[in-house]
């Protein structure tokens, strides 16, 4: 169940969180008897440090194969008193995303880890986030250009046949960049990134999409002749997370809503300054500064980015 990655990433997250009392106690809880020491082969008036003990719980559940039991009490110890100590686990959505890639996926109504059976990409709470939780989100609003006029020229048994196969290209680069789609209208919609450097992937991923949509549109297989055109706005903030992800209001998802409609034309990628400030050097260098939405500095491409 647990790769390398993950089993070290569990292993850090015991290690930072919890004492060593208390990765005795979960063990404990997960095996019902449980001598930590025993496990890790030391005498007990030896110092037994929080990453030692952690490594040892974790070898340890593994040859019982219990790690579903011991991830789950991690997850439900989370936010709240174990042993009279608070517990705040900072990485836990992000270990979670990653459980989600291997097939798991903690059920938060039913309070138990499962298998899932959904390719990863399409579960929009990455197997990770909680209802009616805060976090931090960077929004992008993707929009077809000139959708309308398409569909009258060719009409809508094309366009169908278009709109699958762009939700298809999107989905692959969403896949690399860790996205997911939280609304989705026909031709536009929501996307949303979050844990590390989301604002980072969030602008890579725009980006790439743009630079890429030209080689997808000359597919053979490209229901009409002429080639598409995105807009693309992005935001980030707070953002308090709902399963229905359709219905989520957000200050931070409206702006990237405005911002692509109303100050990004079409091959470009308008971007908030909360985005920018967050961007490495070379990727900030790619927008402007020239303009100011809803009294907020934006930055936009420089050029259009779709043109080959």
């Amino acid at each position: 169940m647990l790769d390398a990655t993950l089993r070290r990433e569990l292993v850090e997250l015991l290690s930072k969180s919890f004492t060593t009392d208390q990765i005795e106690e979960l063990g404990r809880l997960v095996l019902g008897s449980f001598d930590l020491y025993t496990a890790v082969g030391i005498e007990k008036h030896i110092t037994l440090s929080t990453r030692r003990a952690a490594n040892g719980l974790v070898e340890f559940v593994e040859s019982t194969k219990k790690p579903v039991d011991l991830i789950r009490l991690i997850v439900e110890a989370d936010g709240t008193q174990f042993m009279n100590r608070p517990v705040c686990i900072p990485d836990i959505e992000t270990f979670l995303d990653g459980l989600s890639r291997s097939g798991w996926v903690y059920d938060f109504g039913k309070r138990r880890l499962v298998e899932s059976k959904h390719d990863p990409v399409e579960i929009p709470n990455w197997g990770a986030l909680r209802e009616g939780k805060s976090y931090s989100v960077t929004v992008a609003s993707v929009d077809i250009a000139g959708s309308s006029a398409l569909a009258r020229t060719h009409g809508q048994r094309k366009m169908k046949r278009l709109l699958h196969q762009f939700r298809g290209f999107l989905k692959e680069k969403l896949r690399y960049y860790d996205g997911r789609v939280w609304s989705w209208g026909g031709d536009g919609g929501m996307i949303a990134f979050t844990f590390k450097n989301h604002e980072t992937r969030a602008t890579q991923f725009a980006l790439d999409l743009q630079r890429t949509i030209g080689v997808f549109c000359a597919n053979r297989d490209f229901p009409v002749e002429e080639a598409i055109c995105l807009r693309i706005g992005m935001d980030t903030g707070p953002v308090v997370f709902h399963h229905e992800t359709g219905t989520i209001v957000s200050d931070t998802i409206n702006f990237a809503a405005h911002l692509e409609k109303q100050s990004t034309a079409a091959g470009h990628v308008g971007i908030s300054e909360l985005v920018h400030e967050k961007l490495g050097p070379r990727l900030a260098a790619v927008f402007s500064t020239e303009a100011e939405l809803e009294g907020r500095p934006i930055y936009i491409t420089t050029r259009r980015v779709d043109e080959l």
